[in-house]
């Protein structure tokens, strides 16, 4: 008897997860280093920000559709990158919205640890 495709663990091989992760540090720094100072910081401030607004919608949904909230803080780290707080914190209202009247809490069981 053998396993099922289903029940083997796919795993990325460690050499390509390392060479991905170089490619993405050369990349990020070789675009951070052609932007103007102002831009690059502003992005970066931005995102910062804007993952820390998305702490909001995050804790509000987790419990609700984790997934959903785990791609909240993303939205809100992409609005806070591109218009900073201005559009971050509205965005993070309106998914907390969302999550909280769209869908209804978890069974114990249906959680992920």
């Amino acid at each position: 008897m053998g396993v099922t495709p289903s029940a083997q663990k796919q795993k990325t091989p460690a050499w390509m997860r390392y060479a991905a992760m170089a490619v993405g540090l050369v990349v990020g720094t070789l675009t951070f280093r052609m932007v103007p100072d102002e831009i690059a910081m502003g992005v970066t401030v931005g995102a910062v920000g804007g993952g820390t607004v998305g702490l909001l919608p995050y804790f509000t949904g987790r419990k609700r559709n984790r997934k959903l909230a785990i791609g909240a803080i993303w939205i809100c780290i992409v609005c806070g990158a591109l218009a900073g707080q201005i559009l971050a914190l509205p965005t993070a209202v309106a998914l907390c919205a969302v999550l909280w009247f769209g869908f209804q809490p978890a069974q114990p069981s249906q959680t992920t640890p």
